[in-house]
């Protein structure tokens, strides 16, 4: 063979390799991109089950009707939605037969139950524990979803090698219910229940006129004090509320930013980057920091509500109160160093937002007749005036119920001029802080 010849299938061969692995790489990467929509498909069914249980955890504390209609058509379409991602998994029909049984069934009987609700049907005893125990059922299909999960993220099967070899591997045996839609994720009660009310409103709490820059940089000497060294302006922030940015620099590299309002030149927000030390103040001893560096600062009659501590700091939600009404929007975040004592945030969007004169009004259901709008079942701690946001940026008087069913905490808001159940919250206990569902 002449040395042409053997130059040319050199060469062939080097084409050929390339190709193979050219297309090796491409299958590998086809067969990344099919395993992640697997799991895609698993976590959403994942989450939209979790939502589920939740909702059914929250329906079962009303026998009245209009509230138990929208949580009954929200578990509806969660069942819907878990079920169409679960359709999506490549697991062999008789396996999941019992999970998508179980959906159909929640989504089916959350659906008649709903249109009953529609009548003005409250629910029977009978219905409520159904629900009860379809709850139940959540819970034991969310703890293998979970240990699934485990295993997913431990690398001990993938969704492709399942196709690839059709048949099925023991994680497959620990599918069985459905939960969550991201969107829906537990909120941090120290963000306060109801902070998405701030979003795209005029702010209430803002007087005056624009301030200057200068301006703006005296109300930061002033709210920092022996701190303000070396303010440095940034620029400003153009959102619902428009605030002129500056930074603080200290010899050891440490920067604090603040941000202060151009209308009323207000203190929007506060954060030092300053690493925390081991902590020796405890939660009791933060909160009295808190409160006097906010008095010094004029924010009178503010009372803690929720605090989360994360990382030696500690996050406390205050809001304002007028007579015995809690006034939820009027919302401001004092983080504490547990290291010091020092406070190295401060966020009063909430505030900003919401704050005015109110003229609180007598409420026209009494306090007895709220809490007959709520389960029997259901072991009142303890009840208060609350003012709290609307979904339509407006707010309402309510009646606070904070009661047990079961293991579960709640909060319960009913309107107090109308009766109707404003709002329901599921409270967890963390080792951090607390949680809403």
């Amino acid at each position: 063979m002449n040395k042409k010849i053997i130059a040319t299938l050199a060469i062939f061969i080097a084409l050929l390799s390339g190709v193979l692995v050219y297309e090796y790489r491409d299958i590998k990467k086809l067969r990344g991109e099919l395993n992640n929509n697997y799991n895609r498909a698993f976590y959403d069914m994942m989450g939209y089950v979790d939502n589920i249980k939740t909702i059914m955890t929250k329906a079962v504390v009303f026998k009245t009707c209009p509230k138990s209609s929208n949580f009954l058509e929200e578990i509806w379409h969660k069942a819907n939605m878990a079920q169409e991602n679960l359709n999506m998994i490549p697991i062999e029909e008789a396996t999941l037969k019992k999970t998508s049984k179980y959906l159909n069934q929640v989504g089916d009987f959350a659906y008649s139950l709903n249109k009953q609700s529609l009548n003005k049907k409250d629910l029977t005893q009978d219905q409520q524990k159904t629900l009860q125990k379809l709850k139940t059922y959540s819970e034991v299909l969310m703890h293998s979803l979970k240990e699934m999960e485990q295993d997913i993220n431990d690398g001990k099967f993938r969704w492709s090698n399942l196709r690839r070899l059709n048949k099925n591997v023991p994680a497959v045996d620990y599918l069985g219910d459905i939960q969550k839609n991201f969107q829906d994720y537990p909120t941090l009660i120290y963000d306060g229940p109801f902070s998405d009310h701030v979003d795209n409103i005029k702010p209430k709490g803002l007087v005056g006129k624009k301030i200057s820059k200068d301006r703006a940089r005296d109300v930061v000497k002033k709210f920092l004090g022996d701190k303000a060294k070396d303010i440095k302006y940034v620029g400003t922030t153009k959102g619902w509320v428009e605030t002129y940015n500056f930074e603080l620099h200290s010899p050891n590299d440490e920067i604090t930013y603040v941000d202060v309002t151009k209308v009323g030149g207000k203190i929007y927000s506060m954060i030092s980057n300053r690493s925390i030390r081991k902590a020796k103040l405890n939660i009791d001893e933060a909160k009295e920091k808190a409160e006097t560096f906010l008095k010094k600062r004029g924010y009178k009659d503010m009372v803690d509500t929720y605090y989360i501590n994360e990382d030696n700091v500690a996050t406390i939600n205050y809001a304002f109160k007028k007579d015995d009404v809690i006034c939820y929007p009027d919302l401001i975040k004092v983080k504490v160093a547990l290291d010091t004592g020092d406070v190295v945030g401060f966020e009063a969007g909430g505030y900003i937002a919401s704050h005015m004169d109110r003229n609180i009004k007598e409420s026209k259901i009494k306090l007895e007749e709220a809490r007959e709008k709520i389960n029997e079942d259901v072991k009142i701690l303890n009840s208060k005036r609350a003012i709290i946001p609307t979904e339509l940026k407006t707010e309402v008087l309510t009646y606070e119920f904070l009661g047990k069913l079961g293991e579960n905490d709640f909060l319960v808001y009913i309107n107090t001029e109308t009766g109707e159940v404003e709002n329901v919250l599921m409270i967890i206990d963390t080792p951090n802080g607390v949680l809403t569902m």
